[in-house]
């Protein structure tokens, strides 16, 4: 809720697996993974796409597309906003809202383009 302002209900019991919480544990775990392997068989995995880091590229690219589909529909909203002032804009105070609301000193948003 406080980073994309959506509930997934993923801490309610009961509920089917979501695949992006699943995804950001999994590449978490992945992660931490790194801390206790030796560098040198990490970065050898890495480059040879081998095990655990051929599993993280393909979580992270969950991660990845759940993430852009959320910063383009904030950018929807925000057109929208920005196209109709006379509405009243919405109250979303999650962090993604806050930069993406964010301009530069020319008034030029920070949050880029999304091509993902």
């Amino acid at each position: 809720m406080i980073a994309f302002g959506i509930n997934l209900g993923c801490l309610q019991p009961g509920l089917p697996e979501i695949l992006f919480t699943k995804a950001f544990e999994d590449a978490t775990e992945a992660t931490i993974t790194h801390f206790i392997t030796p560098t040198a068989i990490w970065r050898a995995l890495r480059y040879f796409y081998l095990d655990s880091e051929r599993w993280l590229r393909r979580l992270l690219q969950q991660v990845d597309e759940f993430t852009y589909d959320v910063i383009r529909t904030r950018k929807k909203e925000l057109a929208m906003e920005s196209s109709s002032p006379s509405d009243k804009p919405t109250t979303r105070s999650d962090l993604l809202m806050v930069f993406a609301r964010h301009r530069d000193e020319d008034d030029n948003p920070l949050l880029g383009e999304v091509h993902a």
